[in-house]
């Protein structure tokens, strides 16, 4: 080694180090927060594990929905009715919302009553029933759950369109698992993904309400202790992979015949919403699909055209890259020729951007409904939330009406033609195979055509 590269070697390890302490620090500082709030005499609490859906191993999916039911599901002190109704008693309430980055139990309880829930909820976390018998009741509930969806056309499109567009990425992972994942699941499952991943350092709280941020913190690093000695193994969960997409246009129909209306989802990979060009991006989407009668897609394929009741786009958010899609939903007749529409208008926004009008009426749109994203207590402990989940700054959400004021509208043309894609299009089409396969697939540029029966997992 040469005698400049040695000292080069060090100083990078030094700042490798020092990086690291940083990011650890900053995470440790973002452990707990509460905001104090007296508008009612109600406490809310979300109490958040990053691992999630996208955690879920191979051939378990549905493991990380699963284990988080199962903590809510009693104690070892009490059943799960028992568990629940001491709850109700109290005024208060505890349910797990699993995403695929993370799970979180948010916890809401009547002031007057805040020593009594705490102390429960601390028995929740750190002495869990997981009972054989519950387990099996919510294998059925949740088994229940993905074979109603293959009823619901809209969600059942979206599943499978993800699962297209992801492939064997973790985000293709539905958050109810699917119903082999889901059979396969023990209880020893349950429990160690319990062991590993709620802990000490790998839980968080966030909260408001009316109480003052010293109590709470002060349970709070109590039961932290009492997580440390119940699983010291607890880590936290291995980080989400950046996904890979696939490029060409690519068709898949999932077949249910007889169906008179189908379910069009197009799109394909979208930027993080820290990534430049984002804001400038996200106001020409508005122009183009946002909830508005003023919107291209809706005036051209609704007013105009009377062919869906609907249409929108939307840029999904995560820890990682996630996608980009449009979605409305045509007779089975007009399915062909929506979707050509649709694509050929998606192609025009890249090629041309947005009008002078539409930019306005976008930025007016976006600026005057932020505030009320962030104007109660709750608003801003769901807002917090996603930030540590989609791993984002604290306040991005609060900023984001300042930061669509700064798009100028020579902004919007260049970050349209960086992230929007139209020859890497991923499209998924819900509807009568039989009846659309021949015509959808003469759309042009199309470089894969694949169909599968609409009760494929």
């Amino acid at each position: 080694m040469s005698r400049l590269s040695q000292p080069f070697s060090i100083l990078l390890s030094i700042l490798a180090v020092t990086l690291l302490a940083l990011v650890q620090a900053a995470r440790a500082s973002s452990d707990f927060s509460f905001e104090t709030s007296r508008q009612l005499p109600m406490v809310y609490l979300n109490i958040i594990s990053e691992v999630g859906a996208a955690h879920d191993p191979a051939g378990k999916e549905g493991l990380a929905t699963t284990t988080g039911q199962m903590l809510t599901r009693g104690t070892q002190n009490k059943s799960k009715m028992e568990f629940l109704k001491t709850l109700e008693s109290l005024g208060a309430s505890v349910d797990a919302d699993i995403r695929p980055e993370g799970t979180v139990v948010r916890v809401s309880f009547l002031t007057d009553n805040r020593d009594k829930v705490l102390a429960l909820i601390g028995e929740m976390f750190t002495q869990p029933r997981f009972d054989k018998g519950e387990l099996d009741k919510l294998k059925k509930e949740l088994i229940g759950m993905v074979l109603a969806e293959k009823g619901n056309d809209a969600r059942l499109a979206q599943r499978h369109f993800q699962r297209f567009l992801y492939g064997s990425h973790p985000y293709a992972n539905p958050v109810n698992g699917t119903e082999k994942g889901l059979s396969s699941l023990s209880l020893d499952d349950v429990r160690s993904l319990y062991a590993t991943n709620y802990g000490r350092g790998t839980l968080r709280l966030f909260g408001s309400g009316d109480a003052d941020s010293g109590d709470i913190q002060r349970w709070w690093n109590s039961l932290m202790d009492s997580m440390a000695k119940v699983n010291p193994g607890a880590r936290q969960a291995a980080a989400i992979p950046a996904p890979t997409l696939p490029l060409g246009r690519r068709l898949l129909i999932v077949n249910k015949p007889k169906t008179t209306q189908s379910h069009i989802l197009f799109g394909h990979g979208a930027p993080r919403p820290d990534a430049p060009g984002f804001h400038a991006l996200r106001l020409g989407n508005h122009a183009f699909g946002g909830p508005s009668f003023q919107a291209r897609l809706m005036q051209e394929i609704r007013v105009k055209r009377g062919w869906t009741y609907g249409a929108s786009n939307r840029i999904a958010m995560g820890c990682m890259p996630r996608h980009y899609t449009v979605y409305y939903f045509p007779k089975t007749a007009d399915t062909t020729p929506a979707l050509s529409l649709g694509v050929q208008m998606l192609e025009d926004l890249v090629a041309k951007g947005i009008t002078s009008e539409e930019f306005h009426f976008a930025q007016d749109s976006l600026v005057n409904r932020a505030p009320f994203d962030n104007d109660t207590p709750r608003k801003r402990l769901e807002n917090q939330t996603n930030e540590l989940l989609f791993n984002l700054e604290a306040g991005f959400f609060k900023d984001l009406s300042a930061h669509t004021k700064d798009v100028s509208e020579g902004d919007v043309g260049p970050a349209l033609t960086r992230y929007f894609k139209p020859e890497n299009l991923t499209i998924t089409v819900l509807g009568d195979g039989g009846a659309l396969k021949d015509k959808l697939s003469k759309l042009p540029g199309l470089t894969e055509i694949k169909m599968i029966d609409y009760r494929a997992e």
